[in-house]
């Protein structure tokens, strides 16, 4: 939960700044920023669902300038942001937060998201960290003993933290 905060929070970052950096009002950056960045949670058409709430929010906010010259070049930007934000987050964000808090390398989760979405679309990139972790948590535990399972699973512990009851002691009268 912690990790789709902070991927949240700095897409909404990179969309803002972009934003910002065209020319577009901040308040209106700022709306449109948390708006992209909270359906991004959403694979594949979260974020295009955002630049459509963005479009029709910038359209309204800009209803004096001339449409063709002004309005249309900011929707094309506002578009070219989303895809590279989307692609940072993709290729940056994502594993390297995921892989913190699933105890992967960044490019073993790309890799699972990747070939997750290949095989099951939408769904697949859902389940796919979680699905990941359970298996190299099954494999920790009854195949450990090859030297590959273990390698893949060094960072994983899987025995519940064993803690002594503190007994006290009587002391001799």
């Amino acid at each position: 939960m912690l990790g789709l905060v902070l991927e949240m929070v700095l897409m909404c970052l990179l969309i803002t700044l972009g934003l910002y950096l065209i020319g577009i009002n901040l308040n209106l950056a700022i709306t449109i920023g948390v708006i992209i960045a909270a359906l991004n949670v959403i694979p594949y058409i979260g974020p295009w669902i955002g630049v459509f709430i963005g479009t029709i929010l910038l359209i309204t906010a800009n209803l004096h300038l001339d449409f063709s010259a002004e309005v249309v070049p900011k929707i094309l930007m506002l578009c070219g942001i989303v895809l590279v934000s989307k692609i940072i987050d993709d290729i940056i964000f994502q594993p390297v937060i995921y892989s913190k808090s699933v105890k992967a390398h960044p490019l073993e989760i790309l890799f699972v998201i990747m070939i997750a979405g290949n095989l099951y679309g939408v769904l697949g990139m859902a389940l796919a960290i979680p699905g990941y972790t359970v298996l190299r948590v099954i494999a920790k535990v009854f195949f450990d003993e090859y030297k590959f399972i273990h390698k893949l699973t060094k960072g994983i512990d899987t025995q519940p933290e064993k803690t002594k009851p503190k007994i006290k002691e009587d002391e001799d009268i």
